[in-house]
């Protein structure tokens, strides 16, 4: 069975250049969705194929999934793609399957920006059900058993239907440790460029009209409950609701901070019940 990984990749500039001279990486849902992809590969044979929407410059990443055990890979990409939505994109990604995948691996939402809705806006596009939150994947006779993750702990297995888009799990991106040649031939490998058939509509396009510095965020502060007594309450406000899991405003005392200092100053005006 041929599996395509969704790819997409991400600047991080603590790379420092590093071995292969770039700061751009593969993003961490992507990898996680590539692991997936290749532990089913281990499991049923086949091929992993990675499919990326992307400009020239996601090559260097690219070439990395190369060497993590890709067999191939293909980036689409056209001009107008930098300020398309997502339905645009998917037809763009459907385009650039191979007729013969089975199924479709794809991360959760990017590490950099997103939605997370690209996988099923493509499962639409393509007319495959959709599974999201698979931990784990695999092979039967003659079909697929996805481990996803439910609600409270719980994990569910489901027999998938080929061909399928499997959505991967939010978890921690898995380490790969290429062997140095692989990864030096793997940056001389050329990642096949196609052609976008057809240009973004007009209505499709996103177009960037302000730019202004970021607006302060809001401090949510918890409400304390109307059943505490004055003196807990108040704790609880001046310490942003934490007061309740032992968070203090300053380490001003062992015995507790300015909130529970306010608090029984408070106490010794009158201002609250002392005691409380």
């Amino acid at each position: 069975m041929k599996s395509v990984v969704l790819l997409r990749a991400v600047a991080d500039p603590e790379l420092a250049q590093g071995v292969w001279g770039d700061t751009c990486r593969l993003d961490e849902p992507s990898v996680v969705a590539l692991s997936l992809a290749l532990s089913l590969r281990r499991a049923a044979g086949g091929q992993v194929h990675g499919v990326a929407v992307g400009p020239p410059e996601w090559d260097v990443a690219l070439r990395e999934a190369r060497a993590m055990g890709v067999d191939g890979l293909t980036r689409a990409w056209w001009d107008d793609l930098a300020e398309a939505g997502i339905a645009a994109t998917a037809r763009v990604l459907a385009e650039a399957i191979p007729a013969d995948a089975g199924v479709v691996f794809a991360g959760s939402a990017a590490s950099d920006h997103g939605s997370g809705v690209l996988a099923a806006a493509l499962a639409e596009v393509l007319g495959w059900p959709l599974l999201q939150d698979v931990t784990a994947i695999e092979a039967g006779e003659g079909h697929l058993l996805a481990q996803v993750r439910a609600g409270g702990g719980v994990r569910q297995v489901y027999r998938a239907p080929t061909p399928v888009v499997l959505v991967a799990a939010r978890m921690p991106a898995p380490l790969f440790y290429p062997r140095l040649a692989t990864r030096l031939a793997a940056r001389r490998e050329t990642v096949a460029a196609r052609a976008v058939a057809h240009e973004v509509a007009p209505g499709e396009r996103f177009e960037l009209v302000g730019y202004g510095p970021a607006r302060p965020l809001t401090r949510q502060l918890l409400k304390p409950s109307a059943a505490a007594k004055p003196s807990e309450r108040l704790r609880q406000l001046m310490s942003g609701g934490m007061g309740g899991r032992g968070g203090k405003t300053l380490e001003a005392a062992p015995e507790g901070g300015i909130a529970r200092q306010l608090a029984d100053l408070l106490a010794k005006e009158g201002l609250v019940p002392a005691g409380e």
